[in-house]
């Protein structure tokens, strides 16, 4: 984070709310103990199902915490929760932003099995230019598997939909 900040000092940075919840639920071992599943299902209910605004997200984690103020152990997470507030709030600032990291991570894995296949590069400029046409070849790919909402997208690329409106865009792989 404070890297991405460093290089683009005006980035949102929004956490993974899936990831964030997750953390919560292994803590407490909600899928063997039931003491805190009500606790997970409400701020899983309320705050993460989908995408809200801060003030309604601080709202909503406010009467959980009333709710369950008697219990020290969720006491804290409720705090910790607040202190991630804007982080977790932060995509619903924008039209079309994810809350969670699923297509980073689909991206990451992606990439993982084309470098499992490499046995390895001569040099760390050999290393770079692969990468370097990998991304840019990914970015130039025609999307063509998407469905239900984002069928839409079929046909075009990633690079065409974030270029500026009348941006040139070279043809790289044709």
């Amino acid at each position: 984070m404070r890297a991405a900040q460093y290089m683009f000092p005006h980035v949102r940075i929004q956490t993974c709310q899936v990831h964030f919840v997750e953390n919560i639920r292994r803590a407490l071992q909600t899928r063997t103990e039931e003491k805190f599943r009500p606790f997970l299902t409400d701020i899983v209910n309320l705050l993460f199902r989908k995408k809200i605004t801060r003030p309604d997200f601080e709202k909503k984690a406010y009467r959980i915490m009333r709710r369950y103020e008697a219990d020290p152990v969720v006491f804290q997470y409720m705090l910790k929760i607040d202190s991630y507030t804007g982080l977790l709030t932060a995509a619903a600032e924008y039209v079309g932003a994810p809350r969670d990291t699923n297509l980073i991570e689909l991206y990451n894995s992606h990439l993982e099995g084309r470098l499992k296949s490499i046995k390895g590069f001569e040099t760390f400029r050999t290393a770079r230019l692969w990468l370097n046409a990998y991304i840019l070849r990914r970015r130039y790919k025609l999307f063509t598997d998407c469905s239900r909402k984002f069928k839409y997208l079929n046909g075009t690329n990633s690079i065409g939909r974030t270029k500026k409106r009348n941006g040139f865009l070279p043809s790289l792989f044709h």
